[in-house]
């Protein structure tokens, strides 16, 4: 039997969600923006939240912003077609409007792979910096945002000494 990869995902959060999710419940009927949407980190919370839409019924709209959303429909066609995903093809940096029914937004653009912080540093630190000053001058206009979540790299808390457990 050949499993599509997101058979495997499905399989996964299936068995992520075994216990209570009522803590939820709040992103029922929600509309979210995810900048970065086509990177690693916002489609797997695609996936997720689609996940919730269709094994929970939660009717969340999801808007999915990249300045490669071709990339999303070429990787993950399964989202790309769905009707409750919306792709936005846009630079973070260039964000101006925020669409007005976006309640949530989870702010995960920016890349966290190194060789791209050691060959073009200076566009890393705009698309960090200009980006997050973007999206939070857009929310900024709207009146129906409920959230902000930042999504960022441990790598600036520094190294975690091997004694601590967890960062506090």
């Amino acid at each position: 039997m050949n499993k599509e990869p997101r058979d495997f995902i499905r399989e996964d959060l299936r068995a992520s969600q075994a216990g209570d999710i009522s803590f939820l419940d709040e992103l029922r009927g929600g509309r979210i923006l995810i900048t970065g949407g086509s990177g690693f980190v916002g489609s797997w919370l695609a996936e997720l939240l689609t996940f919730l839409n269709d094994e929970f019924n939660f009717g969340i709209q999801l808007n999915l912003l990249s300045r490669q959303a071709y990339k999303l429909k070429e990787r993950l066609p399964h989202l790309a077609s769905r009707p409750d995903v919306t792709l936005i093809d846009k630079d973070v940096r260039s964000v101006i409007n925020i669409p007005e029914e976006i309640q949530w937004i989870i702010h995960a653009a920016g890349t966290p792979d190194n060789r791209v912080h050691a060959s073009d540093p200076l566009k890393t630190m705009q698309v960090i910096a200009q980006g997050a000053n973007a999206v939070l001058e857009a929310a900024t206009r709207s009146s129906a945002i409920v959230k902000i979540l930042h999504i960022s790299s441990g790598l600036i808390y520094g190294s975690q000494p091997w004694t601590l457990e967890a960062m506090p």
